[in-house]
């Protein structure tokens, strides 16, 4: 069975994110919503992050942020 992606037409505001990215490299999904998702829900900036990153324009990752405990800033 195969299963076909949700069309994704690239709107003015993706342009913009993907740009953000692309200048930043990485940033979180609360990044992305403050700076360009402001008057959509949480829910709905994750669903278009989704489908970014299932056309393969963005993929996802996992940073593990520590602190010293000496200093107590990441080192």
């Amino acid at each position: 069975m195969t299963t076909t992606l949700p069309a994704l037409i690239l709107q003015p505001r993706d342009r913009e994110v993907l740009g953000s990215l692309g200048e930043n490299g990485v940033m979180d999904t609360d990044m992305l919503h403050a700076h360009h998702f402001q008057d959509v829900s949480h829910r709905r900036c994750r669903q278009r992050l989704w489908l970014y990153q299932q056309h393969g324009l963005t993929r996802t990752t996992r940073l593990k942020l520590w602190t010293s405990e000496s200093s107590q800033r990441a080192p």
